[in-house]
């Protein structure tokens, strides 16, 4: 890529931060992988994007890379996106005319496209969190070695009731598609 422009959002302090809001938490865009990957808010209430953090690039990209520069790029191998696609996510994208928010699953067109428009910048993922007593995750990715782009992932998020019973999943697989894909599970 060879943009004529470019503009660094990276020090507009709205654009960054972990915070919970009306049942979700909202991780700024410029917020680096890092931060995410060692927030106690990301660990009790996204398990399954705490599980994922660590599968991302090394620790060196991870600290100068951010969440919503990894949304935005769109890999469809990524690691952030798929946890966004997986869970129901939404995009939040901030324009000259307003904010919008739109459904991670509906963000993501192709192998490195999004529905992002000129002059459109992602400024927030809010990630919903469950609130189910018993909640289990997973994540796996194989690649040719650790931290190298993966050649498949899959996300599991469950949550079972006091009895052992599933009452809630979310499934999705990254790298098998031009995105990562949400599995329906209730076709199943």
């Amino acid at each position: 890529a060879r943009p004529a422009r470019l503009v660094d959002i990276a020090r507009l302090p709205e654009l960054s931060g972990i915070r919970e809001d009306n049942g979700a938490v909202v991780i700024g865009a410029t917020t680096r992988q890092v931060i995410a990957e060692r927030s106690e808010l990301v660990r009790r209430s996204l398990p399954l994007l705490n599980a994922a953090l660590p599968w991302v690039g090394h620790p060196p990209t991870r600290n100068r890379g951010t969440v919503g520069g990894s949304i935005a790029n769109a890999d469809p191998s990524a690691e952030i996106p798929l946890v966004a696609v997986t869970l129901g996510a939404e995009i939040e994208i901030a324009s000259s005319d307003g904010s919008t928010t739109m459904p991670a699953d509906d963000f993501f067109i192709g192998p490195m496209l999004t529905v992002i428009g000129q002059g459109e910048c992602i400024s927030a993922v809010r990630f919903p969190v469950w609130t189910h007593r018993n909640v289990g995750v997973g994540f796996h990715e194989i690649s040719a070695r650790r931290s190298d782009f993966a050649f498949v992932s899959a996300a599991a998020q469950v949550a079972l009731d006091d009895d052992g019973n599933c009452i809630e999943i979310a499934l999705g697989v990254g790298g098998a598609g031009e995105r990562p894909l949400r599995i329906d599970v209730a076709s199943l």
